[in-house]
């Protein structure tokens, strides 16, 4: 449909077989979407465009993302894992130097 290079998780989803139960359900699995439809009708009209091109052709939206009170929620105990992981990473990294160091000659 839209050339970009190779797309992995479409020829994953071509590789299996499926269980559609019309082709043209088949063919709304692998055209749908918020906007393929927009960007096929452009490069249908226009033909081949760039990517900044075709951008500037799509409605734009502005997307902002903030944490529920159940997302705040789970902070002291993120917080807590990362402070584990990093002293892990600093205990890894010791035990290689100790082993870099006893194995110079």
């Amino acid at each position: 449909m839209l050339r970009r290079g190779f797309n992995l998780a479409l020829m994953k989803k071509l590789a299996q077989p499926s269980d559609y139960a019309c082709p043209v359900e088949a063919a709304f699995d692998v055209i749908g979407g918020k906007w393929k439809g927009v960007i096929l009708y452009q490069l249908l009209t226009r033909g081949t465009l760039r990517f900044g091109q075709l951008r500037r052709l799509l409605p734009t939206r502005a997307v902002e993302y903030s944490l529920t009170p159940l997302g705040e929620s789970v902070r002291p105990w993120l917080l807590g894992l990362c402070d584990w992981g990093a002293a892990f990473q600093a205990m890894q990294q010791s035990s290689r130097n100790d082993i870099e160091a006893r194995s110079v000659c």
